[in-house]
């Protein structure tokens, strides 16, 4: 039993892969070597496949200025900003990327006695409106995404 189906579309030239979703706790890899109908021992070319796994928990760390909604893995934020730590429980380790256009947030991951610990800084919010980004995480060896912490912080008009 496969995680992963090729279907090679002759008329268009192209491989469709479909993954089945990878409920476990580990990434799957899996190689498909594409070679000619006619030469099956002629190897054309081989990809390696990785699935990531997006089963990670995270719990913040009490004390914390932030709020935590595991469910939606969603950290909501108060207009003045603050820093705030979270135990990620995930089988590998991982990194933590900020995309470019949310330079008021700051992560870096670190393993700790078999957890991840993601220690996170959010710059005060100003403008007034509000703002919303993500923290993404990845495998570290292979930068494969596993998922993503959503972060929003209410605007300063708001009174928080």
């Amino acid at each position: 039993d496969s995680c992963l189906t090729v279907v090679p579309d002759t008329e268009s030239g192209k491989l469709v892969f479909k993954p089945q979703p990878n409920t476990g706790d580990t990434v799957r890899e899996c190689e498909v070597t594409v070679t000619p109908k006619d030469n099956p021992d002629y190897v054309c070319t081989t990809f390696r496949v990785l699935q990531a796994t997006n089963t990670f928990t995270a719990e913040l760390e009490e004390g914390s200025p932030f709020t935590f909604n595991p469910t939606s893995r969603t950290l909501s934020v108060p207009a003045a900003g603050g820093d705030a730590t979270l135990w990620i429980t995930y089988a590998s380790s991982l990194s933590a990327t900020v995309p470019e256009t949310a330079g008021w947030i700051q992560a870096e991951i670190s393993d700790v006695d078999g957890f991840r610990l993601l220690k996170v800084h959010v710059d005060p919010e100003t403008a007034g409106s509000g703002r919303g980004s993500a923290i993404i995480l990845r495998l570290q060896s292979r930068t494969v995404p596993v998922g993503d912490i959503k972060i929003n912080q209410v605007g300063a008009a708001s009174g928080e």
